[in-house]
Formats: structure tokens, sequence, C-alpha cells
């Protein structure tokens, strides 16, 4: 009998052990992977963005977004849906005016397949504005969601999903919004990803 119990205690503690290393793996692992208010599509985000107010909820975006990569350098491996695919966010400066972008890479066999910029906030790109690139890693869909704008103000430049394939490339879905004018712009003050 006693030895029942002992082994009862044994296996609830190891049980127990388990779990909180399982949590602290978890906690450790927990990566921003963008505002999930941006995979809401047209009807529930874009029009809701594109209205007066929109500029506010943009702005909060972007604190969120600033407060989590200010002082981010690289992130763990994030696991996919798909075998053999991971992704990986890095911070990439660009000056001495400590400016940089996140850049989010997918990797198959981890080996680097494509990228894209997932977050911006690039003070002065234009004589007039600010650019800004916000993204989401929507894991469960298997898709990236991005919006593009220029600040103050909220001048929409674009707003997509793009598709994440087996083979670790990201391609443009679907285009809900682009404004051309503005797309020449971005094009005009080099603000495109490379």
């Amino acid at each position: 009998m006693m030895n029942r119990s002992k082994f009862i205690l044994l296996v609830i503690l190891n049980f127990v052990f388990l779990q909180n290393i399982k949590s602290q793996a978890t906690t450790k692992n927990n990566i921003f992977l963008g505002d999930s208010r941006i995979s809401l599509g047209d009807e529930k985000y874009f029009k809701s963005i594109a209205n007066t107010k929109g500029y506010l909820l943009l702005e909060k975006q972007n604190s969120l977004y600033q407060k989590n990569f200010t002082d981010f350098n690289k992130s763990d491996l994030i696991m996919s849906n798909f075998k053999n695919m991971t992704f990986k966010l890095v911070k990439q400066v660009l000056n001495k005016n400590k400016e940089y972008r996140i850049v989010l890479y997918s990797l198959l066999d981890n080996k680097k397949k494509d990228s894209i910029e997932f977050y911006r906030n690039k003070k002065n790109a234009t004589p007039n504005y600010n650019y800004v690139c916000l993204s989401y890693l929507d894991l469960k869909n298997n898709a990236i969601w991005q919006i593009k704008y220029f600040t103050p103000g909220s001048d929409i430049i674009s707003y997509k999903k793009i598709e994440i394939k087996k083979n670790g490339s990201l391609e443009s879905d679907t285009l809900f919004y682009l404004d051309e004018s503005l797309d020449v712009e971005m094009s005009k003050y080099n603000l495109y990803f490379n």
C-alpha cells in the first residue's frame, strides 16, 4: 500500500514538474506576431480605418509595434503549419539614426527561402510624411496581412493579404486596396523593401 502511494505521489510530482517546464517554454517563446485585428479583412478592418477616426486606430497599432520591437533583435524560430518550414523575425538597423525595420524570413529546411518587410516606421520618409508598414503573421491561415500608410493622417497606400506557400515562398494573394498615386510616392522615395 505504501509503494502505491509513493508511486502516485511521484506521478503527480512529475506531472506538475513537466507542466511547469512547458509553461516556462511557452513564456520564453512568446513572440509578437503583430496585431491580429489587421487580419479581419476588408469589411471589418479596412472600413474601420478608412473613416475619419481610422488614424487613431493606426496610431495605437503603431505604438504597440514600437513597444514590442524597439529593444528587439531577433526571434527564436517560429513554427509553421508546413513540414520543414519555420519563420524568423530579425531587426535590421538601417542607419545611425536608430531607424530600423523588422524583416520576416521564411526558412525551408533551415535555409532562407523568402522575406518580407514586417514592420517599419520611417520618420520623414517624404518631405511631408512618415511611412509605416504593419503586418500580422496569421499562422492559423498560412497568411500575412499587411497595411502600408503615410502619416500624419491615415493616407493608406495598400492593404493586402500574402499567402504562405508550402515551398516557403510568400506571394501576394489579395490586394484589398491600392492608392496608385501613393504607390508612386513610395517608389520615388525608395521605400520599397528590396
